[in-house]
């Protein structure tokens, strides 16, 4: 793992920029899409009694009740997430053609040769989304009720230990969906380097490679996910203390800027990660090379 992650911080580092733009594309994203949302929920929630409970904590009773009162609320809600999600996967598909060929060189790329790549391999990506959102929908499923049935395993142990088995719950939900996350950048390394752009061959390339790789290719990424979900949740944490002791205004200003900075790190996470894969990945014909060089020179 070290190995990858050597190799991934050099293709970060030379490509650093990247990840300023990246999380300016998001917040771009973000602020086109949730702004229009946000005044008009705000208008509506101004001086009612939901606007005090919510300042202070996430009241679910609260919640549910504004949704049952002015259920267009949460309709714009849902209308905004989805769009957001939308033009996020289709901005995403283009750019990663750009981004998976910068860090595959592990030089640093110009802005003509990101953007020929990120046109040239935006439907390898979009069918790469495509296949992986199935086995995303499944490993879910069943992640969803091993989860679950960790978790009364738990609660039947320790009846008040409520948090620690929704904790549990997510910790199996995640530990079913890394392998096919990590499965998903070495498909996209693949690209890279593939002639032919067709799903079938991709894959059997990728599996060549994660196959001798997989234990290093997860550990990196629960390596540098997990300290980001322990900082998250410290995030959440303050910014609700925050938003509960100042000024409305003040606070949320706050906690925008705490959720901010939250967002910066998981970008910059998320692109060590496939700048780790991208740079480290070898061909099927290179991974034999090295077998039959090993043996050689082990006779």
């Amino acid at each position: 793992m070290r190995a990858l992650i050597g190799h991934g911080w050099r293709a970060f580092y030379s490509n650093r920029k990247l990840w300023l733009y990246l999380y300016l594309v998001k917040l771009g994203l973000a602020l086109v899409v949730t702004i229009p949302v946000l005044i008009t929920v705000q208008s509506a929630l101004e001086n009612t009694l939901y606007s005090t409970p919510l300042l202070k904590e996430w009241s679910l009773k609260v919640i549910g009740e504004l949704i049952f009162q002015r259920p267009f609320v949460l309709g714009y809600a849902v209308v905004a997430t989805v769009i957001f999600a939308l033009l996020v996967v289709l901005i995403r598909q283009f750019l990663n053609g750009g981004i998976y060929r910068a860090y595959a060189s592990g030089a640093r790329v110009t802005a003509r040769e990101f953007f020929v790549a990120a046109g040239t391999r935006f439907g390898v990506h979009l069918r790469i989304t495509g296949l992986m959102t199935i086995a995303y929908l499944l490993l879910l499923g069943i992640g969803i009720w091993f989860g679950s049935f960790a978790g009364r395993i738990i609660t039947s142990t320790a009846p008040e230990s409520g948090g620690v088995a929704f904790g549990v719950w997510l910790g199996v939900i995640g530990l079913f969906l890394t392998p096919a996350i990590a499965f998903s950048d070495t498909i996209r390394a693949a690209s890279v380097r593939a002639g032919d752009t067709t799903l079938r061959p991709l894959m059997m390339e990728a599996f060549a490679f994660y196959r001798s790789r997989w234990v290093q290719l997860i550990g990196t990424y629960l390596l540098l996910f997990v300290p980001f979900v322990l900082l998250w949740a410290l995030v959440e944490k303050s910014a609700l203390l925050v938003t509960g002791a100042l000024a409305s205004k003040a606070g949320v200003f706050v906690e925008l800027l705490l959720f901010q900075i939250c967002s910066l790190l998981r970008t910059g996470q998320s692109l060590l990660f496939t700048a780790s894969v991208a740079n480290s990945y070898q061909s099927p014909v290179t991974l034999r090379s090295e077998r039959v060089s090993g043996e050689v020179s082990g006779d």
